[in-house]
């Protein structure tokens, strides 16, 4: 996998990486490109218009790098996903399901649930490792569905990995299913139905 790629192509161009595969600067200036599988990459350019082939993006280690990456789809991280001073936008749901995503002056829109557990096999909710680490009190995180935090720390980094100092915003309903120390300092409730908080 080179460590350096560019794709400046005219036509939709396919990127089919397995999940060890990891690109250290991914430079989109082919507009129209297809994710199959895996993408693990730090951006060295915004990616609007990325094509999903079965609607799901899935990574274990992302850098957005002030860039603006558009999801057309459910996201599913099982790394870290850094968004520093940059814009994820995800039209579907976000799962998180260990690792951590870091936010810090940017911004994180979700369409759908941000899912905060990991699953089992069959597919089934099982507790994950997934944590959220807000560091900045202007960055800014908006979701339109639930959020739901069914998550430990089994890493023992309570201490660096809690800080949930940026904005939420959020539209659904707030379940808290397992007892790791989730405590925003900024809590936005903007659905325009009734809303459900459940917290330890």
């Amino acid at each position: 996998v080179p460590k350096n790629l560019i794709l400046a192509g005219d036509k939709e161009q396919t990127l089919q990486l397995f999940d060890s595969a990891r690109i250290e600067s991914l430079n989109l200036q082919n507009p129209k490109v297809k994710i199959v599988g895996f993408l693990n990459a730090a951006l060295a350019s915004s990616a609007k218009e990325i094509v999903l082939d079965d609607g799901v993006f899935e990574t274990s280690w992302l850098n957005l790098n002030r860039y603006t990456m558009n999801i057309p789809g459910n996201m599913v991280s099982t790394g870290d996903v850094s968004v520093n001073e940059a814009t994820l936008n995800v039209t579907g749901n976000y799962m998180q399901k260990s690792g951590t995503l870091y936010l810090t002056e940017g911004k994180v829109g979700i369409g759908g649930d941000l899912q905060l557990y990991s699953t089992d096999v069959e597919g089934e909710k099982v507790n994950g490792s997934g944590l959220l680490d807000l560091q900045k009190a202007n960055g800014k995180l908006n979701v339109d569905g639930n959020m739901i935090v069914n998550t430990d720390d089994n890493m023992g980094h309570y201490n660096d990995r809690r800080r949930l100092n940026a904005a939420i915003t959020l539209k659904g309903d707030l379940i808290q299913e397992s007892e790791w120390p989730f405590v925003p300092k900024n809590l936005i409730l903007a659905g325009d139905k009734e809303q459900t908080l459940q917290l330890f």
